[in-house]
């Protein structure tokens, strides 16, 4: 995974990554550990931040009924 998408991991037995998430109450066998990986402590922010910059760059939001969509055959 890392020569063939350069996406960087360490791969931890079940001792290292009890030791990394202490609080998990299940004991893995394992884990792979994405260091590059971002989190975030508030995704509906961060949710809504999006949602304002695609309306401030032009963007259009469309309401209606999913269940009504169909194919043309165009994408």
């Amino acid at each position: 995974m890392q020569r063939e998408h350069d996406i960087a991991f360490t791969a931890e037995d079940g001792t290292m990554q009890a030791a990394a998430e202490p609080a998990m109450k299940l004991r893995a066998a394992g884990a792979l550990r994405y260091p590059q990986v971002w989190t975030c402590r508030d995704p509906g922010a961060l949710t809504a931040s999006y949602g304002r910059l695609f309306l401030q760059r032009g963007g259009e939001f469309s309401h209606g009924d999913a269940q009504s969509l169909r194919a043309d055959g165009h994408g």
